[in-house]
């Protein structure tokens, strides 16, 4: 039950140039993040550790970069374990084969924040906990990597 995704909410208007909305996931709170410009600034009061779960409600491919660059499929999610504050995260755009431009995160992803769940065995630092996944597998997949909600 908590692992359904509440209330979707999604028509399949894409053909019409309508972007999608973004999936509810219980627990997840739109909070603890900052659009600034072309970027945006997970976490910039962090206290404790934190996941984010970043959904990509454009129609093409977002490249999400910081130190390292991962890639998200239109209305796919990633899960970021974050520990420390202040991860600026970029976004590009896929246009022509091999081309990324730079586009403003505010208008490709939804992202929300949970605070809520224990991992076990514990994860130090900053990492991805899953990439690039339909938001239905999202809870499965963070639960098979030890993170428990209440």
């Amino acid at each position: 039950m908590k692992w359904r995704l509440m209330g979707l909410g999604v028509c399949a208007l894409l053909g019409a140039g309508v972007s999608v909305a973004a999936p509810v996931f219980p627990g997840c709170f739109s909070a603890g993040y900052v659009f600034r410009g072309p970027a945006v600034d997970l976490s910039p009061l962090l206290k404790k550790q934190v996941i984010y779960l970043i959904y990509n409600r454009g129609k093409q491919p977002v490249m999400l970069s910081h130190s390292t660059d991962s890639v998200l499929e239109a209305h796919h999610t990633s899960a970021l374990l974050l520990q420390r504050p202040h991860f600026v995260v970029t976004c590009q755009v896929q246009h022509a084969a091999e081309q990324w431009v730079p586009v403003a995160c505010r208008s490709v992803l939804t992202v929300c924040k949970m605070n809520q769940f224990t991992v076990s065995p514990p994860i130090a630092g900053t990492v991805w906990l899953t990439e690039n996944q339909i938001p239905k597998n999202i809870f499965p997949l963070l639960t098979a990597k030890g993170v428990r909600f209440p």
